[in-house]
């Protein structure tokens, strides 16, 4: 069977349409599209398969196994997931020849099976070898669905041996990345299914508030929806009144993590901002703001002044102040100082030598939060 593009596929599983392949491989850079897509194949089946028949796994392998992999130097496009599958979906650490192994044995019931994996955020060396020689040889009377969010960066993905098997015995589906005008497209087609329309100025500030993130698209749709409640159409007014600045949350969850020092959450917080494309430079300068803060908060309270008079000075909300004040005792005499200086020395490095953003930024990230524990004990 040949790749097919999304259209095609649209088509080839509208009803009437429908013809079963015994393997489908669906990747792209949209978690959501990619789930849909895979639950559209699963209404086709379940019928005819059963749900007792049906198993559906959230990751394959385990995490160990892929650190291997990356220190070998195999591109996993390695993303941290729990390795942990649905209820119906058996142990915990289900393995690329498990799925194999369930989908060439006869059902107790009778029949193929369906078996989802997905959507999956990496897959180690194995477990891709073991589903590359199943795909290359399938059992025609079960089906297996894989679907990979490949995080923007398909090509490695594209090229692998799982991938061409499943062209050549199946059907392989790369979701592109939806434009903006297409994501205006798409949010008015999720409200029409709710029975409502929005204006397009309303979308286009969803679109900006929600940084162009399907997956947040889908929670404010969702919240929209409720607000109106049998309102007809969703307004500017509506959206700006509802809606979430994701922009600046996302921000908020790295500063206020440099403030506790506190590296797992500043950690997690760096990698949705790359993620999401936000400029290095705009992440440093929001490190330096929060770095002065603290540095300014220090100062006030080693000179007994209050926390109104910090919080007059900074000229900030009155709570924005009182957290930095909370903070202060994870901030040892000159760690700001020094914090500011390796600030300094990452911009250089990014600037210079066109270091990739996530180790140097993430570098940056354990200099200012390493010792925090120590540093608040003797504070």
């Amino acid at each position: 069977m040949p790749l097919l593009t999304e259209p095609a596929f649209a088509k080839s599983i509208a009803p009437g349409q429908f013809a079963r392949a015994p393997i489908y491989v669906l990747h792209g850079p949209e978690t959501l599209r990619l789930n849909e897509a895979a639950l559209a194949i699963k209404k086709h089946l379940t019928g005819e398969i059963g749900e007792e028949n049906y198993f559906h796994y959230l990751a394959v392998g385990h995490r160990e196994a892929k650190k291997e992999d990356e220190e070998e130097g195999e591109s996993a496009q390695a993303k941290e997931t729990e390795s942990k599958p649905e209820e119906r979906g058996g142990p915990d650490t289900v393995f690329g020849s498990t799925i194999a192994a369930q989908l060439n044995t006869m059902s107790m019931f009778g029949g193929g099976k369906l078996v989802w994996a997905g959507t999956l955020k990496w897959l180690n060396k194995e477990d891709m070898k073991s589903l590359a020689a199943y795909a290359a040889d399938p059992n025609p009377q079960s089906t297996l669905v894989i679907t990979y969010d490949t995080g923007g960066k398909s090509d490695t993905f594209e090229k692998s041996e799982l991938v061409k098997n499943a062209g050549k015995t199946g059907v392989v589906v790369k979701f592109e990345q939806l434009r903006k005008n297409e994501l205006g497209q798409w949010i008015a087609s999720r409200f029409e299914l709710k029975g409502k329309k929005i204006a397009p100025a309303a979308a286009a500030k969803l679109l900006e508030l929600s940084d162009e993130n399907m997956q947040r698209l889908e929670g404010e749709i969702e919240k929209l929806s409720l607000y109106v409640q049998d309102a007809a159409a969703v307004t500017l007014d509506d959206v700006e009144e509802v809606a979430a600045d994701h922009r600046e949350s996302e921000i908020w969850e790295l500063t206020g993590a440099i403030s506790r020092r506190d590296l797992p959450a500043a950690e997690k917080a760096l990698e949705n901002l790359l993620g999401n494309n936000r400029p290095p430079q705009m992440i440093l300068k929001s490190l330096t703001t929060e770095i002065i803060k603290m540095a300014m908060a220090r100062d006030f309270k080693a000179k007994g002044k209050s926390p109104e008079e910090f919080a007059s000075a900074l000229g900030a909300h009155p709570f924005v102040a009182k957290k930095a004040w909370g903070e202060v005792g994870k901030w040892p005499a000159g760690h700001a100082l020094k914090s500011l200086r390796a600030v300094l020395y990452a911009n250089m490095n990014l600037m210079k030598s066109g270091a990739e953003p996530y180790p140097a930024l993430c570098g940056l990230v354990m200099e200012i939060c390493g010792g925090a524990e120590k540093a608040s004990a003797a504070g």
